[in-house]
């Protein structure tokens, strides 16, 4: 009888696993979505075009510098759910395909995930000091020109250029999961290459779109623990 309400105990575990698995990949999807999108548009950040006055302003007035200090987070929290959502999709493929053929995803979302932490530090890094009264808001304005700059650079150029990595090594993995529809991995080798121009800056949110539609195009089979007869 132990054995039998133990048995019961881990398959009730397992079921609950697998939902948490399922609701885990859709939710970290949206949710790096939506932090991507709350950290590209809420702040005005500086451009090389912007003159000193114009870049000053944005130091000395409290409203935006605290929407470029939220920018920042909301920057880190979306390196973070696509951490999960790469882990999630990977743990979940892993129950149907051995081997994944997830090699390179896993250390890609890592490094792109370290570049989006990084151009959130050059981005809010001198409004954060200004509101903490560690820098003055008269801080030079042509280094927070080249410390945005830089910011951009990092993520439109490296950080998508990696995140292509991410995106192709996905889209062979699902080629060989029977329950994943067709047109998804055929999604996948699309998005990828037009990610490399990120500089244009509108390919940049093929990305999170991508990860929607992943999570959204796997259906609860995938991953599903079968029962034992």
């Amino acid at each position: 009888m132990t054995t039998s309400l133990s048995s019961t105990t881990a398959s009730a575990s397992g079921r609950r696993l697998d939902l948490g698995s399922t609701l885990t990949l859709r939710v970290s999807a949206i949710a790096f979505a939506a932090a991507y999108v709350v950290a590209m548009f809420l702040p005005t950040l500086p451009e090389g075009a912007y003159s000193d006055a114009r870049v000053l302003a944005l130091l000395e007035d409290p409203a935006d510098r605290t929407r470029i200090i939220v920018g920042g987070y909301a920057l880190v929290a979306a390196a973070i759910f696509l951490l999960v959502f790469t882990a999630s999709l990977a743990a979940r493929i892993g129950r149907e395909v051995r081997p994944t053929g997830l090699g390179m995803a896993l250390p890609s979302a890592g490094v792109y995930a370290a570049i989006l932490a990084a151009a959130a530090a050059l981005f809010s890094s001198i409004p954060m000091g200004v509101a903490l009264g560690e820098l003055e808001a008269g801080t030079d304005p042509y280094l927070y020109r080249v410390l945005s700059n830089t910011g951009f650079h990092l993520m439109l150029v490296g950080g998508l250029g990696v995140a292509s990595v991410l995106v192709a090594s996905v889209s062979i993995a699902l080629r060989r999961v029977e329950s994943a529809p067709r047109w998804l991995p055929v999604t996948g080798f699309v998005v990828a290459p037009l990610l490399w121009l990120g500089f244009a800056w509108v390919p940049q949110f093929l990305l999170p779109l991508w990860a929607i539609a992943v999570a959204g195009g796997l259906d609860g089979r995938l991953g599903a623990t079968h029962p034992e007869h």
